[in-house]
């Protein structure tokens, strides 16, 4: 079963760590994954006035626990840390419905 990993950029604060990111990230994704949005248009439709959105991006991966796996592995927890001066709001989503 799939699992879905969805980010809200809300503040870009190091726009050079946030590029090295993109650059370096892809090596330590996971092969099988599918990005079916990243940083396009969008509208946020349901939030407070305040709520701040510069970018989303949302991808399928591998089942739930392999994902959490990778995502803590030692590989993507030093790839992630150029982006740690930036604001997002991260969460993985099991397919299906409870």
């Amino acid at each position: 079963m799939s699992s879905y990993l969805v980010y809200i950029c809300q503040a870009v604060n190091n726009r050079a760590g946030l590029e090295r990111y993109w650059q370096e990230a892809p090596a330590v994704y996971p092969k099988n994954i599918d990005v079916l949005a990243g940083y396009g248009l969008f509208e946020v439709l349901d939030a407070d006035q305040d709520e701040r959105v510069e970018g989303v991006v949302i991808a399928e991966f591998p089942p739930f626990e392999q994902t959490v796996e990778w995502f803590n592995s030692d590989a993507y927890v030093q790839c992630r840390k150029h982006r740690e001066a930036n604001e997002f709001l991260g969460m993985l989503v099991e397919s299906g419905v409870a």
